[in-house]
């Protein structure tokens, strides 16, 4: 009965937000987010398709690669969307999602 409530609830709401903002919602669980992402971080990274030494440069691809298979380093980019989501957004409702209320 949710599953149906949750679909209709789409169909009559943002699905563009539902689409393309769904990481925020996600990565503001907590753990959820690391596990998955820690799992396969290339995966999760598109490294080798989106993500390569070629596109980004081979000196910032190395960075980037370190820090994505580094738990903390994934833990603190999550912690900056859920400050964003918490904190941030507490302190300045109409800064965040193009001014949108909540």
């Amino acid at each position: 009965m949710s599953g149906a409530a949750g679909v209709r609830g789409l169909h009559a709401g943002p699905r563009r937000v539902a689409r393309e903002w769904y990481h925020w919602f996600f990565f503001a669980l907590p753990e959820k987010p690391e596990r998955v992402i820690t799992a396969g971080p290339d995966a999760w990274y598109d490294v080798g398709t989106r993500n390569t030494p070629d596109r980004l440069g081979a000196g910032n691809f190395a960075d980037f690669h370190r820090a994505i298979h580094d738990p903390a380093t994934v833990t603190a980019m999550l912690e900056d969307y859920r400050a964003r989501l918490g904190v941030d957004l507490a302190a300045a409702p109409g800064a965040f999602f193009g001014g949108l209320q909540r």
